[in-house]
């Protein structure tokens, strides 16, 4: 998912930050059966895939 969306960065005008759950307190428990994850915000977008469609949609772009 992290290459495709580095990919993507430039087309769809968004930075992307790479985290590891592994290492930061309550996101291992919160979002490890769903690694790899895309987050905006707090809000979860995706998971395990990468959905173009619902990316387009959270940046309000098209997907």
């Amino acid at each position: 998912m992290r290459d495709e969306l580095r990919e993507l960065e430039e087309e769809m005008e968004f930075k992307l930050e790479v985290h590891d759950v592994d290492a930061q307190q309550g996101s291992k428990e919160r979002y490890n059966d769903l690694v790899p994850v895309l987050l905006w915000g707090q809000d979860i977008i995706c998971y395990h895939r990468l959905d173009k469609t619902l990316l387009g949609r959270a940046l309000g772009v098209g997907g």
